[in-house]
């Protein structure tokens, strides 16, 4: 199995990434913990991501530009 698809905790924060986070990330079902604060990423959470979050089934850790 790849690891992109098993990873569970992925901290991706203080990267200074840009654009918009990547429609891909909802699809990884194993996936437990989401971070993503303070890179500069714009556009919108999926609806998808949001669900987890809060369902309880994804931490996510987001701070989007306002």
């Amino acid at each position: 199995m790849n690891i992109l698809w098993s990873t569970k905790n992925w901290d991706l924060s203080y990267n200074n990434f840009t654009g918009e986070i990547p429609a891909y990330i909802e699809n990884l079902s194993a996936l437990k913990i989401l971070n993503l604060e303070s890179n500069n990423l714009s556009g919108n959470i999926s609806k998808t991501l949001y669900k987890r979050s809060q369902d309880g089934s994804l931490l996510l850790r987001s701070v989007l530009p306002t």
